[in-house]
């Protein structure tokens, strides 16, 4: 396969890993770590979260031209189109 340098590439982050624990949340609503201290979680892994945890996704699109590529970067998975 041969190597073509991009003229442009552009990099969407559509998930980022930043979690923001210390955000305040409604009277009726409890942290999830909040509540996995209160029923005595032992360590902290992505088993013991909810599905929704957060990860890293990407889009980048690299061009050459007219032609273009774009990949869709997935700490789960990559899929390229």
């Amino acid at each position: 396969m041969k190597l073509i340098e991009a003229d442009k590439v552009e990099i969407t982050v559509l998930v980022d890993n930043i979690t923001d624990n210390l955000s305040s949340v409604p009277a009726n609503v409890t942290h999830e770590m909040t509540h996995l201290w209160q029923n005595r979680m032992k360590e902290l892994s992505g088993e013991c979260l909810c599905c929704g945890a957060h990860g890293l996704s990407l889009l980048i699109t690299a061009t050459h031209g007219s032609l273009q590529h774009t990949v869709l970067f997935s700490d789960r998975r990559c899929v390229i189109r």
